[in-house]
């Protein structure tokens, strides 16, 4: 029973990242290159913010301190990352077409959200193997390695949405955009201090409509940026790249 329930909490946590690194990243090598990439800016965030936490004991006595110093510097990472990647001058193809720009910012979602998974649960699905359950007070239905698989499950797929619409928002240089998905990465994170405090269904729920609601958001930005032709001047990005050179 211990294995059983180990192989089915990691193919939950991983069904999204392994679907979309097998029918779209693993087409083209350099997308596996951006996965890759992005995955190990992703660490040199939480790492980061793991040593500030540390570091500053005051913080440690609350998670909403975690999430606000882990998702700015997860944003930071995401947007360093882009200015590497848009230094390198990428070519997908001869003839570049939208799909081929969104299954690259896709596979740079990929790596953020595996990583994630990967370092989040992986410690945590381990001991799923052992015999016996993991019941709490506000979950008293459902197992915990079960809860904790399925908000992996979320948590990969809302890594990837925000990629798409951060990578959007750098080309474009849009600063509200930006903003828009620090707004919705703090708020996604945030979801996530309500475990232990309200029953588990509760916060699968939002999580959940949060998912859906993300993925029309996504595809209205990408309507609307793929339709508008990025500015030439520059913009605010490059100005403050300019001016941090």
């Amino acid at each position: 029973m211990g294995y059983l329930r180990f192989f089915g909490c990691m193919f939950v946590a991983l069904a999204p990242s392994l679907a979309l690194f097998i029918q779209v990243t693993l087409k083209r090598p350099v997308w596996v290159v951006l996965a890759i990439g992005s995955s190990f800016f992703w660490l040199l965030a939480v790492l980061l913010s793991s040593v500030i936490w540390y570091i500053i004991s005051p913080l440690r006595s609350s998670g909403i301190f975690a999430v606000l110093i882990s998702v700015p510097l997860q944003e930071l990472s995401r947007w360093l990352f882009y200015k590497l990647y848009a230094k390198m001058d990428i070519k997908l193809s001869t003839r570049p077409t939208l799909f081929n720009q969104l299954c690259e910012y896709s596979s740079i979602g990929l790596g953020s959200g595996l990583i994630y998974v990967l370092v989040m649960y992986s410690p945590f699905l381990w001991t799923s193997r052992l015999q016996g359950a993991l019941l709490t007070d506000h979950c008293p239905a459902l197992n915990l390695f079960v809860f904790s698989a399925v908000n992996s499950f979320f948590f990969s797929i809302i890594h990837v949405q925000l990629t798409v619409m951060a990578m959007l928002a750098y080309k474009n240089n849009s600063l509200i955009l930006s903003v828009v998905v620090g707004l919705l990465h703090m708020a996604a994170s945030s979801i996530t201090l309500m475990n232990g405090h309200v029953h588990c269904g509760a916060s699968i729920s939002l999580l959940l409509g949060f998912v859906i609601a993300l993925f029309f958001v996504t595809g209205r930005t990408v309507q609307h940026y793929c339709r508008t032709p990025p500015p030439s001047d520059g913009g605010l990005f490059m100005n403050l790249q300019d001016s941090i050179m």
